[in-house]
C-alpha cells in the first residue's frame, strides 16, 4: 500500500505545472513592529546617553591633580570630570542612595553623599566599603572623579533634599566627587556600550528580516 502510494504522488509531482519566473523580494513593513524596532532604539539610545562623560573619563589620560585642602581651594568653579585629590573635614548632613544602581549610572549601591565643611565640594563614596571611615567631622583624603552638583546636575533630587530637608548651604557651582573613579578602571561603561551596540544591530537585522519576504513573480 504504502509504494503504490508513494507512485500517485509521484505522478501528481510530474504532472504538475511548472511555475516559472524570478524570485524577487519585497519589502513590507507591518507598522507595529516598525513601531517596537524604533522604541527599542530609542530606550537604548536614552539609556546609554547618561553615560557620556563616565566614557569620556575612562578613556582620558589625565594624571590624578593634587587639589591640596579643600579649604583652601580657590574662588572660582573647579573643573569637570576631572580626577583629583583633595583633603577635608566631612559634615554631618548625609544623603543616601539606595539600591543596587546609582540613578544614571553603573556604580553599585548603596552610596552616601556628605559635604566637605566649608567647601563648596561634596563627596560620593561607596556606603559598604567606607562607612566606619567616612564618618561625620572626620579628617579625609579622597581621590575620584570630579563631577557636576550644580542645579539640574544628574543628582539634582539629592542636591534640593540637601537644600530643602536638610537645610545645607548648596551654592550654584558645587562639585561631587565620586571616590574610587579612576580613569582607565571604569571598564563596565566600554562594556555596556559595546553590549548596547550588538544589541542595537541585532535588533535591526530582526526587523529587516521580518520585513523582507521573497516570492516568486511570473
Amino acid at each position: 500500500m504504502a509504494s503504490k502510494k508513494t507512485d500517485r504522488e509521484l505522478e501528481a509531482f510530474m504532472d504538475a505545472d511548472i511555475v516559472e519566473g524570478r524570485r524577487v523580494r519585497k519589502v513590507q513593513v507591518q507598522p507595529r513592529r516598525a513601531l517596537l524596532f524604533g522604541a527599542s532604539l530609542v530606550a537604548l539610545v536614552w539609556l546609554a546617553s547618561d553615560w557620556v562623560d563616565e566614557l569620556r573619563y575612562n578613556f582620558s589620560s589625565q594624571e590624578v591633580t593634587d587639589l591640596g585642602p579643600a579649604l583652601d581651594l580657590p574662588d572660582v568653579p573647579l573643573p569637570l570630570e576631572a580626577y583629583v585629590t583633595m583633603e577635608g573635614v566631612l559634615g554631618n548632613k548625609a544623603a543616601t542612595i539606595s539600591g543596587m544602581l546609582r540613578p544614571k549610572s553603573l556604580r553599585g549601591g548603596p552610596v552616601q553623599i556628605r559635604q566637605m565643611l566649608g567647601t563648596p565640594v561634596f563627596v560620593e563614596f561607596d556606603q559598604d566599603k567606607y562607612l566606619d571611615v567616612f564618618t561625620p567631622f572626620t579628617q579625609v583624603t579622597v581621590t575620584g572623579r570630579l563631577t557636576d552638583f550644580s542645579p539640574g546636575s544628574e543628582l539634582e533630587r539629592v542636591r534640593q533634599y540637601f537644600v530643602q530637608t536638610l537645610g545645607a548651604d548648596v551654592p550654584p557651582d558645587a562639585r561631587l566627587l565620586i571616590v574610587d573613579e579612576k580613569p582607565g578602571e571604569m571598564t563596565r561603561y566600554p562594556v555596556a556600550m559595546l553590549v548596547f551596540f550588538l544589541l542595537g544591530l541585532l535588533s535591526c537585522a530582526l526587523f529587516v528580516k521580518s520585513s523582507v519576504r521573497t516570492e516568486i513573480e511570473r
